[in-house]
């Protein structure tokens, strides 16, 4: 994915369209349409425009960082001193329809689905039997499920047996090609059908996609999003199948220590797949034929020994302009000239330094301040740009670790959750479900799980509202509810 140049063929121009004839104000919809009718003709055109739909997947109401963030605020790993607007209404959970959070989450993802949803259309009449177009069509489906489940945390009420009737989100299938489509509204689809279309286009996905696909999905990421998913909703037996069947046969491997893989590329040689050449002093990196530039003494900035084997799928960085993971990086780094306004919670600082030799330390910084409910600074994003990490092995371990003791085989879960306290340097441990769950939510801090986990968990105390809180769930935004008037609301 790297650097992806958006290919905005049309661009819809919303005080332009007030005046077309039969398109009133609330018929404007979705945000920031593009319209692709007549305009992706050939394969190249088609590879083009599903790059652009990476690309908005490292928007940062997607998965560049500002919605874990917020995610985290709204749960108990991370406070925050930033008086905002989006933000004062996310620390007091009082988020409305003009929540720039809310909108760019809701807006940002529906934008790469609606890409993903145009070329899975396209690519039939285009590819004509083609098998590329086959594995083009599964990345539609991996994108527009990741885009699916991303919603569901933020606007959805989890996946229970009391909510499978609630309301989930609008699933759009189809791509918008013109201004018809654009003006039809979509109702909410219940909490059961949403994840049931996520399921539907994941094992669809891993059926088509190869194991090795160079930085875009392959089977594996597939795979651990299952794991991820079934976990997610319950389904421990399924959950663990697809964990042990990542980690016994994928070629992916936990690194040795807690940075690699999120730290960015350090090397040119490193970009597997991609063609690149040095020209004029720049750097050309062509992704299916697309040329992107950098300057090539922007990749001195960080060691050539960096190398991860754990990330399975991620969003790449090589250059500060080119930051993936901004969110995080711009809410948490404490090397930047600016003082941070994210700090974590006393409460988790204290289960790192329960144990002095957990090498996640480094994770905390400096003093923010004797706040009681405030803990230090975090350094765990200290990079002028990083990767953004959308699932890894480490993840895949601890969802394999809690499974296994849902499932009752302890020694299963016992040996899963070793591998990850001897790359942490945590002692060795009996197994238990408390002792699962802490590992989890000190490896994965600051990613913005921690409020699905609790939702998960079914806790009755998410710093005082229960896990079915309306009160933990954004705002359908204004500008869906402009296009689609009678969107059932939260």
């Amino acid at each position: 994915m790297m650097k992806r140049i958006r290919y905005l063929l049309i661009v819809l121009v919303v005080g332009s369209l007030c005046s077309c004839e039969g398109l009133g104000f609330l018929k404007i919809k979705p945000d920031n349409l593009i319209l692709t009718e007549d305009a992706v003709k050939t394969k190249d055109d088609v590879k083009k425009y599903l790059n652009s739909a990476y690309d908005a997947m490292s928007y940062s109401g997607a998965f560049g960082g500002n919605a874990a963030v917020a995610a985290d605020v709204l749960a108990d790993n991370v406070v925050t001193t930033n008086n905002g607007f989006e933000w004062s209404q996310i620390r007091s959970r009082t988020m409305n329809l003009f929540n720039p959070i809310g909108r760019d989450i809701w807006g940002q993802t529906y934008q790469a689905i609606d890409r993903a949803n145009y070329v899975y259309d396209i690519i039939p009449e285009i590819f004509d039997g083609d098998p590329e177009g086959a594995v083009l069509r599964a990345e539609c489906r991996f994108v527009r499920a990741l885009g699916y489940y991303h919603l569901m945390q933020y606007f959805a009420l989890p996946y229970d047996a009391t909510t499978l009737n609630r309301p989930g989100v609008p699933v759009r299938l189809r791509g918008t090609q013109n201004i018809e489509q654009a003006a039809t509204p979509v109702p909410r689809s219940t909490v059961q059908e949403v994840y049931a279309q996520i399921f539907e286009d994941l094992l669809a996905a891993m059926n088509t996609l190869p194991e090795d696909n160079d930085y875009y999905p392959n089977k594996w990421a597939a795979k651990s999003f299952l794991a991820k998913i079934y976990f997610t909703v319950g389904d421990n037996a399924n959950a663990l199948q697809y964990a042990e069947d990542v980690i016994s046969n994928s070629p992916y491997t936990l690194d040795q220590d807690n940075v690699t893989f999120e730290a960015p590329e350090a090397d040119k040689e490193k970009f597997r797949g991609f063609e690149y050449d040095e020209r004029d002093g720049k750097l050309i990196v062509t992704i299916r034929n697309v040329e992107l530039k950098y300057a090539a003494a922007q990749f001195s900035s960080y060691s050539e020994d960096v190398k991860t084997n754990e990330n399975i799928f991620y969003l790449p960085s090589i250059s500060s302009a080119n930051n993936r993971a901004g969110g995080l990086t711009g809410s948490y780094r404490t090397n930047a000239t600016y003082t941070p306004q994210f700090q974590y919670t006393t409460f988790l600082g204290n289960l790192y330094k329960a144990i002095p030799t957990d090498n996640r330390l480094t994770w905390l910084g400096t003093d923010a301040g004797d706040n009681n409910d405030v803990g230090d600074f975090i350094t765990r994003y200290n990079f002028d740009y990083m990767n953004a990490p959308i699932i890894s092995l480490n993840e895949v371990y601890l969802v394999a670790s809690e499974a296994a003791f849902s499932q009752n085989e302890r020694d299963k879960a016992r040996m899963y959750l070793n591998a990850i306290q001897a790359r942490t340097k945590v002692p060795e441990t009996d197994v238990s479900l408390e002792l699962i769950r802490q590992e989890r939510r000190k490896e994965l801090a600051f990613l913005g799980y921690r409020l699905t986990e609790l939702k998960r968990q079914r806790s009755t105390d998410i710093r005082g509202v229960p896990w079915d809180s309306p009160d933990l769930l954004f705002q359908i935004p204004d500008t869906e509810q402009n296009g689609n008037p009678d969107i059932i609301l939260n």
